[in-house]
Order: structure tokens, then C-alpha cells, then sequence
């Protein structure tokens, strides 16, 4: 069943994908996981888009419909990994695994992963790392922030000289270029130093 992309930012706060977890559910129900797995293919590669956006209604459903088609898995995780041409098996009665691959600064590696489960088996490679000092750069995506800083009277002044105990505004500018539509329900987060009142 096909359904057609919508986004209800109020009121039901539906979306396509939240349909699509009601669905999930409804498989998982009436015990058909072939057809469940599709959704669930589909369900994780939006989930996995860090440009889509979620309601928390549909993140919501997402999570739970997916949670309920893992919980449905009763065989343990075996698998076999090789790493940069290390080959190692591993198997666990959990429902989750985390293997964590040490990285030599900036070289690549290869990995490849075979399943040895009965079930289905979910692989997600997550990469983290800081900057090197001095590499960090400013990014903006889809909406742009500006902040100033003004004296009580309107002068305005440097943040970074400013003695203790100082009172001025901080203004904090949100703007929307209009790439991505018009944005409703939005949470603005501003870090200040510990120092600042």
C-alpha cells in the first residue's frame, strides 16, 4: 500500500511515516513479518536521513513499531565481521550488539559483516570524532542564527571583554532562507557562558 508524503504540523501532527508505523503495527499484529519487513526497510532509511524531519508523534510511532518488529526476533545475534582483513565471529543472546573499531587517525579501514542469524540483522556504523584544534569550522543548515550583543542602552559592545558583573542584551536572530518551507514548532537553543545571567 502507497502512501502519499504529507507533513500535518498541527492539530494530528500525522505524517506518511507515521502511517507507515501504524501499518508496521498492524503487520506485526496479524503475524505477517515478510510484508513487516519492507516497512521496516523503509521506516529505518527515513529514520536514518539526518535532512528528514520528525514530529515527535512520528518519531514516536517509528520507534515503537520498530521496537515491537525487534522484540519479535527470538534468535541470538551470530555474525561474523573482518576488519581491516581481522576476521572475528561473535554471537550474543541480546538483541543488540556494539563492537567498537579502533581508528588510526585519518586512514581508512574496510569492514565487512555477514549475518548468521535466523533473523534479521540490522548493521549501524557510527563514526565520531572532535576536529583538530583550529579545524573547526561554522556551519549553518537551512535556517541561518545571528547573535549580537549591545550595552542596556543600545552601544554596541564585545562579548569578549566584558567585566564581571556588565548588563547588556543579547539578541539572537532566527532566519529562514525559505529552502526547506516554512518551519512551525521550533525550539531555539543558545549557549552562554556559566558566568552570564
Amino acid at each position: 500500500m502507497q502512501i502519499k508524503p504529507y507533513q500535518e504540523l498541527a492539530y494530528s501532527y500525522g505524517s506518511d511515516l507515521r502511517d507507515k508505523a501504524i501499518m508496521l503495527e498492524t503487520l506485526l499484529l496479524l503475524n505477517n513479518r515478510t510484508k513487516a519487513f519492507e516497512l521496516v526497510k523503509e521506516i529505518s532509511e527515513s529514520m536514518s536521513n539526518a535532512n528528514y524531519w520528525m514530529s515527535t508523534q512520528t518519531l514516536a510511532w517509528c520507534l515503537k513499531s520498530v521496537g515491537a518488529y525487534a522484540g519479535g526476533e527470538k534468535s541470538d545475534l551470530k555474525f561474523t565481521y573482518v576488519y581491516n582483513g581481522k576476521e572475528v565471529s561473535a554471537n550474543t543472546a541480546l538483541t543488540l550488539a556494539q563492537v567498537n573499531f579502533p581508528i588510526n587517525g585519518v586512514k581508512g579501514g574496510s569492514l565487512k559483516i555477514t549475518s548468521e542469524s535466523k533473523g534479521t540483522l540490522f548493521v549501524r556504523l557510527i563514526s565520531e570524532g572532535v576536529p583538530a584544534r583550529g579545524t573547526e569550522e561554522d556551519g549553518e543548515k537551512n535556517l541561518s542564527i545571528n547573535v549580537t550583543y549591545a550595552s542596556s542602552s543600545g552601544v554596541p559592545v564585545d562579548p569578549t571583554v566584558l567585566e564581571q558583573g556588565t548588563e547588556f542584551v543579547a539578541t539572537v536572530t532566527v532566519a529562514n532562507p525559505g529552502m526547506r518551507g516554512i518551519y512551525k514548532n521550533l525550539a531555539l537553543n543558545q549557549i552562554f557562558p556559566s558566568g552570564w545571567r
